[in-house]
């Protein structure tokens, strides 16, 4: 079965896919030493600098793409995003340069393990952890948007936990080459992203960018750091399915296993970072991959912004009230079956995966109670308590027993205003108020 990170109709394995040649040299200067991986796009190998004798990594495209005028853009598209993004958390793209029919990037050779590679050997890792590196994937991410700069593939595979200068898991985000200009209309890429064209995986995929890869935004990327938390804390994906139809209607309709009841160990603050992460609804999503970041470092034990406590003290009220309320806000638009087939059928160019079945849906949780603290004074004050009841003994029918009973109030009401009742809402954040009906 072929993989879903192969886009377009590429099928040929590993195996299949011939290599360029240890010895092999690049431009006059790049000597092929060894091949690290292979992908759908292209190829990457140890490559050592023939003039400062240095050692780097080299994607290759793989000389069938390069025909591809929407692919080859798309490759060199990597380099133009990291170069414009500029963060340490995003690995650099050193040159860009081409041998014949073959392009190639260099970047440098990194030293340590892809986080997929992490969560299969020892999942499900802890919370510390994870939180850490979610909140690095969030700034590099955010470094990203403020250069209007959609990753649009963010996955496990993508993050790499490097080790240099003596330092361990230093998180590195790759593969900008299907990145999407922010606000574009297209026009950057020469209309190269069309209403139909889906690229990514889908695992991974906000549901908008399944219906559609025009309409992303910042708020795609976000999801896919959920998926990816949900992953890494859980060490199983969210969605999967027995085929792609299915997990195309799963991830646009249902909700996930609860992260709570596999992982019962995790605060609910963690939790609900988790679920507005992944809400269906992208307006009910972290405002920015800023936000997102100084939510994971409070659970992280690293230091954020000082407004970010504030947030994870409302995570468990929003948690309480946002699956419900998606459920509800998203069914109307979500089981649309014109627009589930629509997705369908434009993800049918980007391959099959191999799926397990998933989890039944969550049932909702139940609203917090909320500290005094909390609670906004009404808008006129109370009238005072009336007097406890005075009881006397009444005769129950045929029988000598007393029972007793409050008198009725004395009608001294009259020209004074009647209590009004009071209504609980909830103000912006969430958190619940009294006012008067």
């Amino acid at each position: 079965m072929a993989d879903a990170n192969q886009p377009g109709d590429v099928r040929e394995t590993e195996e299949q896919r011939p290599h360029l040649g240890i010895g092999r040299v690049l431009a006059s200067k790049y000597e092929i030493e060894a091949l690290l991986g292979t992908g759908g796009m292209g190829s990457v190998y140890v490559a050592r600098n023939l003039r400062t004798r240095k050692t780097w990594a080299i994607k290759v495209l793989h000389p069938e793409m390069s025909g591809r005028p929407v692919v080859l853009q798309r490759f060199l598209a990597e380099a133009q995003a990291a170069g414009v993004i500029g963060h340490p958390g995003i690995v650099e793209i050193i040159d860009q340069d081409r041998d014949g029919d073959l392009h190639f990037l260099v970047m440098p050779k990194l030293e340590g393990e892809e986080l997929s590679t992490r969560i299969a050997r020892e999942k499900p890792l802890p919370l510390k952890f994870v939180a850490r590196v979610g909140a690095d994937v969030a700034d590099a991410v955010h470094a990203a948007h403020r250069a209007k700069i959609v990753h649009r593939d963010l996955k496990p595979p993508n993050v790499f936990l490097a080790h240099k200068d003596g330092r361990r898991d230093i998180v590195q985000l790759l593969d900008f080459g299907i990145a999407k200009l922010m606000d574009d209309d297209n026009a950057a890429t020469g209309g190269l992203t069309q209403t139909r064209d889906i690229y990514g995986t889908p695992h991974y995929m906000s549901p908008e960018q399944l219906k559609s890869a025009k309409d992303v935004d910042a708020r795609t990327d976000i999801y896919a750091i959920g998926v990816i938390l949900y992953e890494a804390l859980s060490g199983q994906r969210p969605y999967d399915a027995d085929n792609l139809t299915e997990l195309v209607v799963r991830i646009m309709t249902e909700e996930p296993a609860p992260l709570e009841k596999l992982r019962p160990d995790i605060p609910p603050a963690m939790t609900a970072i988790v679920k507005r992460a992944m809400a269906r609804d992208r307006a009910a999503r972290f405002p920015s991959a800023a936000a997102l970041r100084d939510a994971l470092r409070i659970h992280a034990g690293t230091p954020g912004d000082t407004s970010s406590q504030a947030l994870a003290d409302t995570m468990q009220a929003d948690a309480s009230t946002l699956s419900p309320a998606l459920a509800v806000s998203t069914g109307k638009k979500m089981k649309s079956g014109l627009g589930i087939a629509a997705a369908v059928a434009a993800l049918a160019v980007g391959g099959f995966v191999a799926f397990r079945p998933s989890p039944p849906a969550p049932a909702p949780h139940a609203q917090p109670t909320t500290p005094a603290t909390n609670v906004k004074p009404p808008d006129h004050p109370a009238q005072p308590a009336p007097p406890p009841p005075t009881t006397e003994p009444v005769p129950a029918p045929g029988d000598a027993t007393s029972k007793t009973k409050a008198p009725p109030p004395a009608d001294d009401s009259a020209g004074k205003p009647k209590p009004r009742k009071v209504r609980k809402h909830t103000d912006d954040d969430g958190m619940p108020v009294l006012r008067p009906q």
